[in-house]
């Protein structure tokens, strides 16, 4: 049974999903993350104040984080499987997964907590407090 729940899931809901919801952030943000991108890069360029994580050297940790060796060798199947079509479907779906990060970064800002450590957020936060 737990079979067949997910072939249902990963066949065709799970990349629907996915996509759905990256339209879904992408007109509720306005398309911030495409219209607004030099401002993003100046952020992340601007020289660090004071003490604490970089904004690029955090970026490139949550990057970190997010991709992985999966992704290299997801391409690499996707491209041998699929053909030339399949890089296109590749580059909509990181559009959609690309808006979705944001989305989930900005939630993580909005609903951190300051310690006496620094800064506590994520996904156990926001969704504890946002919802």
């Amino acid at each position: 049974m737990l079979e067949a729940v997910n072939r249902v899931l990963n066949g065709a809901v799970l990349p629907l999903t996915l996509l759905l919801s990256g339209i879904f952030y992408a007109c509720q943000l306005k398309f911030f993350p495409v219209f607004k991108m030099s401002a993003i890069c100046k952020v992340l360029v601007a020289p660090k104040k004071g003490s604490g994580v970089s904004p690029f050297r955090s970026l490139t940790m949550a990057l970190a984080g997010t991709l992985g060796v999966g992704n290299i060798v997801g391409v690499a199947s996707a491209i041998a499987m699929g053909g030339a079509g399949a890089v296109f479907w590749m580059w909509v779906c990181a559009f959609a997964a690309m808006l979705l990060k944001y989305a989930e970064v900005l939630l993580g800002v909005k609903y951190r907590e300051k310690t006496d450590e620094g800064f506590r957020g994520g996904a156990p936060y926001y969704i504890k407090k946002g919802l």
